[in-house]
């Protein structure tokens, strides 16, 4: 028996490993051609696949906030729609084989989503299709479509499993926590050209705006210090941080806070800002003396901030641009002038939502329109190029004008069941997921405010939001509801007792 294993091991090693060997050594030669990093990547995808057999969901919460992409496949898609769709693929089978095994049905979200899905399929069909550059297509713009489709089957892995309340500490810290990932964006400019193999993985353009304004600002640092104190307060709340005697997670929030700030952009201040504050209310602070505290607490604050903010870097005075305080003259320009900028862009396309109403223009893009607008920002007439790629740096417009009238009820109808679903689980969850609920609903308000009043885009924005509500359901088990009250067993008033007569007592006794 032992001579025949033998005999089976010896023919896998050269039949079968050794030719492979000799295959990989001959494509590593050319280690930046895309047969090779097929080849790699397909063989990667085999060996790991006992992994994700098991943690295929674990793994969709890690990568869902990150920023690393599978620069193996072509166009290098993030990592969170590769697994969605394997974690999906995954789930499906399993459903098929064990049929005790059930996703978590919210039908609510499940068929608003299902109703923007055939909406942008629809859309796509009737105007230019979907097309990649990266596989030669006609048009541009097909990413767009990649990451819409990409966030709602995403919703659909998340609520496939329900996650064990015991693994709930540890899922919210995957979860918030795999945004620290953005920091790798600002690393180029630290790290030596050793360690330039990790772009691949996370890359540099995942950086926002950093070369798109002359006041030196960082993008991914800052937003890496948002995602650990949006961690922070899912993990332990407004109370567990500021109010619980830790000194250490006090010091540890200013500091990322003040990190933050070196981010020079506004919508980042808002962030922070509207998610305390909201926060505060809903663990219901706002009703003790500790509302007086942080009022006061927070006027002393601005107003030594105030004589100093002069004397700070310009991409902190930035941040405080939209507040009518003292700052660099060079800090309010570059604030006021991307508002002016954003404010005539939205006049000129508003114009365009007539003729979209009932038909979307779709997230194609025309190659040629493209390069004849690019031709025009040479010579100072950028709106039409703007027009042409769909940056329109407003959630309402990005929405509307790609996708008409339908998309605008498909998200307002998601929105509305998300919201719904959001509230009755901080209200009615299990009291060991309070906080994090609280903070979900936080989250996905803030981000909704930031959507339709400063600045968003509606196929950025829409995976946070359906990875905000999957999550939040798969945590939660679905919808909670409210525990029922036993009634009180009714008590005869003692001036009943002394008008009614007694009872009779029974026969025989």
């Amino acid at each position: 028996m032992t001579s025949s294993f033998t005999v089976v091991r010896s023919i896998l090693i050269y039949g079968i490993c050794l030719p492979l060997a000799v295959f990989l050594g001959y494509l590593l030669a050319q280690p930046f051609d895309f047969t090779t990093f097929a080849t790699v990547g397909l063989l990667l995808l085999v060996l790991v696949i006992p992994i994700l057999l098991n943690w295929h969901h674990p793994l969709l919460v890690l990568s869902w906030n990150g920023t690393a992409v599978a620069f193996f496949i072509r166009g290098r898609p993030n990592f969170w729609l590769v697994l969605t769709a394997l974690s999906l693929l995954i789930s499906l089978l399993q459903r098929t084989l064990n049929r005790r095994m059930r996703f978590v049905h919210v039908p609510s979200v499940a068929w608003s989503l299902v109703f923007l899905f055939v909406v942008t399929w629809l859309t796509a069909r009737l105007t230019s299709g979907i097309g990649l550059r990266s596989f030669g297509g006609d048009v541009w713009g097909g990413r767009r479509y990649v990451y819409l489709f990409g966030a709602i089957l995403g919703y659909f892995a998340f609520t496939s499993h329900r996650i064990p309340l015991e693994r709930a500490p540890l899922y919210v810290a995957m979860f918030f926590l795999g945004g620290l990932t953005w920091a790798m964006a600002s690393m180029v400019d630290v790290v030596g050209p050793s360690f330039y193999f990790l772009f691949a993985l996370f890359p540099v353009e995942a950086m926002p705006g950093q070369a798109a304004s002359y006041i030196p600002r960082m993008g991914g640092v800052p937003l890496a210090a948002i995602a650990t104190m949006s961690f922070m307060m899912a993990r332990y709340g407004i109370r567990g941080v500021f109010f619980a005697a830790k000194p250490r997670r006090v010091v540890l929030f200013v500091i990322l806070f003040v990190v933050m700030l070196f981010g020079g952009f506004r919508s980042f201040l808002i962030t922070i800002l509207s998610l305390v504050g909201i926060q505060f209310c809903l663990e219901g602070l706002h009703r003790t003396r500790l509302l007086l505290v942080v009022l006061l607490g927070g006027l002393l604050v601005g107003l030594a901030l105030i004589p100093i903010l002069p004397r700070l870097p310009t991409s902190v005075q930035r941040c405080f641009a939209w507040l009518p305080v003292e700052i660099d003259p060079a800090a309010r320009l570059s604030a006021e002038g991307s508002s002016e900028w954003r404010v005539n862009i939205w006049k000129v396309v508003s114009s365009e939502i007539p003729q979209h109403l009932l038909l979307g223009k779709g997230f194609a893009i025309n190659p040629t329109e493209l390069e004849l607008a690019a031709a025009g920002w040479q010579h100072g007439t950028g709106s039409q190029g703007v027009y042409i790629t769909g940056d329109y740096h407003s959630g309402p417009l990005s929405l509307i004008i790609p996708l008409g009238i339908w998309g605008v009820i498909g998200f307002l109808w998601f929105l509305a069941a998300s919201l719904h679903v959001l509230y009755r689980n901080y209200r009615f969850g299990d009291p060991s997921l309070r906080t994090v609920n609280a903070f979900l609903l936080t989250a996905f308000i803030t981000h909704l405010l930031l959507f339709f009043f400063v600045a968003g885009s509606f196929h950025v924005d829409m995976p946070t939001f359906c990875g905000t509500i999957g999550f939040n359901i798969s945590l939660n088990g679905g919808v909670s509801k409210p525990v029922p009250v036993p009634v009180a067993q009714q008590v005869r008033p003692k001036f009943l007792a002394t008008i009614l007569p007694r009872p009779k007592p029974a026969f025989g006794r």
